[in-house]
């Protein structure tokens, strides 16, 4: 379908090919990877366009307050700490007969490397939302917070889901989950979870990382670290950038300014036609800065063999705010929208079958 409004002049620049080879690949997933173009600026702070401004569109910023980056076809570095804009290469031309909106996320990989991403488009002052009849470019906000990332032209560090219809129309109650025949998310036991279906809670308890026990992972604050290519499969060493938290009595003291990869007690294991999206931060949850990379998607967690239907959890990147957080084995720590598909999906996509505390794809295995 994405194809198809490529086709029709909506969705602008995508790579066409690369789609068509991902459906071959059975890479089939409910939103399109947006990638970087040559066009990027280092900021000294964070900035967006104020509302319906003629006079503020993210250009008309970014040339007043950053400066142009160079080098990107050949690849640069990202500070840690330093705010960056790029423009991407896809742009989009809402057209009224499709009702069309878009929400984007960071991609999972990206997220759990601790590098905040947030789409910025003209006249809006909010981020990762796109209203229907916008027609304009697309730019996105990097900040890494844990280490210093390698990006060049055709990166890509977040995605786009298209809806038909305002996003809350396709969003299915937690009722109607409970009478689906197909189970949806199941309790830590791998049973079906009848109550507080859009509540997720953290799991403490502990699993194998390599030859020790672990109920979380923190991102260790060496400032020497060697800057990660996001391009790079299993290439990096995760003792050389993580640390394993060893287990306690059912909590855990996260400090402040560290950073966590966390998993939720609840287990999903999706059927063809649901998404699923984990809201990226609640204020009423507590000082905890939660940023999940937002989307899961169909076949999530689906093996070969259905019968085992144990499913997997979510991960949660956690970021204290000013103090320590004493988390609690059990406690809410986010929340979660379940969308219906315009169709379902034909492929079964197995990235994340078996995660638990999982991290970045650049990382290799667990010593």
């Amino acid at each position: 379908m994405i194809i198809e409004l490529i086709d029709e002049g909506v969705v602008i620049g995508a790579n066409r090919s690369d789609l068509e080879e991902r459906i071959k690949r059975q890479e089939n997933e409910s939103a399109m990877d947006l990638r970087l173009s040559d066009e990027g600026w280092s900021l000294n702070s964070t900035l967006k366009p104020k509302s319906n401004s003629e006079s503020e569109s993210v250009r008309f910023l970014v040339h007043k307050y950053g400066k142009k980056l160079e080098g990107l076809d050949k690849g640069i570095v990202l500070r840690k700490d330093q705010v960056y804009l790029f423009k991407l290469q896809e742009s989009l031309n809402f057209k009224d007969k499709f009702r069309l909106y878009a929400q984007a996320s960071g991609k999972s990989s990206i997220g759990r490397l601790d590098v905040l991403t947030r789409l910025i488009t003209d006249d809006s002052p909010i981020y990762d939302e796109i209203n229907k009849a916008y027609r304009g470019d697309l730019f996105v906000e990097i900040i890494p917070l844990s280490f210093p990332i390698l990006v060049k032209t055709g990166s890509s560090v977040n995605q786009l889901r298209l809806f038909r219809g305002k996003p809350g129309e396709c969003r299915l109650s937690p009722s109607l989950l409970s009478e689906m025949e197909t189970p949806v998310i199941l309790d830590h036991n791998g049973e079906l979870k009848r109550d507080s279906q859009n509540q997720l809670s953290i799991d403490l308890s502990p699993i194998s990382c390599g030859d020790e026990r672990a109920c979380a992972l923190v991102a260790k604050q060496d400032t020497k670290l060697e800057p990660i290519d996001i391009s790079l499969k299993k290439h990096y060493d995760p003792d050389l950038y993580w640390e394993r938290v060893p287990p306690t009595e059912d909590t855990l003291e996260m400090k402040r300014d560290r950073f966590y990869i966390l998993r939720s007690k609840e287990r999903f294991f999706l059927p063809d036609n649901i998404a699923v999206r984990c809201i990226a931060y609640t204020e009423g949850l507590g000082e905890t800065r939660i940023h999940y990379a937002g989307f899961a998607h169909p076949w999530f967690s689906r093996h070969e063999d259905p019968a085992k239907k144990r499913g997997a959890p979510l991960i949660f990147e956690v970021r204290c705010h000013s103090f320590p957080v004493l988390a609690r084995d059990g406690e809410d720590f986010a929340r979660i929208e379940f969308y219906r598909m315009a169709t379902p999906t034909r492929v079964i996509n197995k990235d994340y079958d078996t995660q638990e505390l999982k991290l970045s794809k650049c990382f290799g295995d667990w010593k």
